[in-house]
């Protein structure tokens, strides 16, 4: 398949998300220990106990869960707040404090934002009209 210069592939966009950094999957690791130690705090109730507790955000919330406490990947937003705030029970204030810096951090680690660059290599600057 030809690319245009520039323009990247779906086929070169899996491969990119696939392969992490080692910062990155450090970051994920360590959000898994956390959630790990927090289930253990609770319990460690099974994963389908912990999905009849979320609201329905995830089709295959058992198998999502088992990725997530295993370290393998790094759960979407929605996902990890219903699992603090109904299958842990967590605060709502801690889950919007603590909880979700840390979601961010290791996001911004795993996809990084890159700014938009004008022809110069300047940051272009949007404005309001």
């Amino acid at each position: 398949m030809a690319t245009l210069a520039g323009v990247t592939t779906r086929k070169e966009t899996f491969v990119k998300k696939m392969v992490l950094s080692a910062a990155a999957r450090a970051g994920i690791a360590e959000l898994a220990f956390q959630l790990c130690q927090l289930r253990r705090e609770k319990g460690e109730p099974s994963l389908r106990a912990l999905c009849k507790t979320m609201p329905c955000v995830v089709p295959d919330s058992a198998s999502t869960l088992h990725r997530v406490f295993a370290g393998r990947t790094l759960p979407k937003w929605p996902v990890l707040e219903a699992l603090l705030l109904h299958g842990f029970g967590v605060s709502a204030e801690e889950v919007e404090g603590t909880w979700k810096a840390r979601w961010v951090e290791v996001k911004n680690l795993v996809d990084p934002l890159v700014p938009p660059q004008t022809e110069s290599g300047s940051l272009r600057m949007l404005r309001s009209v």
